[in-house]
C-alpha cells in the first residue's frame, strides 16, 4: 500500500509517462536478509500484477550510518529511486 501511494503521488507530479525508465529500490540491508526479502517480495508483486511496466532492480547497501549517507548523497533528488529501510 505504501509503495502504491508513493508511485501514485510521484506519477501525478511527473505526468502520465512516469515511470519511463527503471525504478531502483534501495534496500539498506544485506542480500537475503529479512528486509531484503520483503523488498523483493514487493517488487515481485508490482511486476507480477503489472502495476509497473519498467524494470525494478533492487540495490542493497549496508544498513549503517555511512551506508545510508552514501545512498542519500548518491541518489538525492532522483525520482527513479525508492529507499526502503526501517
Amino acid at each position: 500500500m505504501v509503495f502504491m501511494g508513493v508511485s501514485v503521488a510521484v506519477g501525478a507530479q511527473k505526468g502520465a509517462d512516469y515511470p519511463s525508465r527503471p525504478v531502483t529500490f534501495l534496500s539498506l540491508s544485506a542480500p537475503g536478509s529479512g528486509f531484503d526479502t520483503t523488498t523483493r517480495a514487493v517488487v515481485n508483486t508490482l511486476v507480477k500484477e503489472k502495476m509497473v511496466k519498467v524494470p525494478l532492480p533492487v540495490e542493497n547497501a549496508s544498513n549503517s550510518v555511512a551506508g545510508t549517507a552514501n545512498m542519500v548523497n548518491r541518489y538525492k533528488g532522483d525520482p527513479y529511486v525508492l529507499s526502503v529501510h526501517s
